[in-house]
């Protein structure tokens, strides 16, 4: 909107006192500059959130930030997850899904897939 429609849209609210055009003018320009703002963050954040780490798809021996494995499990689009870690203290537990015998199915085949079998053949 220009200064003009801001000043109308403005002027003809109730309760809201009746704007000049420079009055009108200057709103619209304090909003945009917010708008800007805001736009500025967003950028920040996702920069933040992008990396120019690339996740090589190969097995290490180092350990993987829990960030890291979490974020590309969000990016797997999965359909079930098992997530099971520790802080320095207390252990943590979560399945998606409701079935135990299913979420044990789960780890079963991440034991296997551990060990070098063909979790698919399974």
């Amino acid at each position: 909107m220009d200064a003009r429609e801001w000043a109308y849209v403005l002027s003809d609210a109730q309760d809201v006192p009746r704007l000049t055009e420079a009055d009108a003018k200057e709103l619209a320009h304090i909003l945009m500059n917010m708008a800007e703002q805001i736009d500025e963050l967003e950028d920040k954040l996702n920069a933040r959130k992008k990396s120019n780490v690339v996740n090589l798809p190969v097995v290490t021996t180092l350990d993987i930030p829990a960030e890291r494995v979490l974020a590309s499990a969000l990016e797997a689009d999965l359909k079930q997850a098992v997530v099971i870690g520790n802080t320095d203290d207390e252990f943590y537990f979560a399945s998606t899904v409701a079935d135990g015998g299913s979420v044990l199915w789960l780890m079963e085949k991440a034991r296997l897939a551990l060990m070098g079998v063909d979790v698919e053949a399974v």
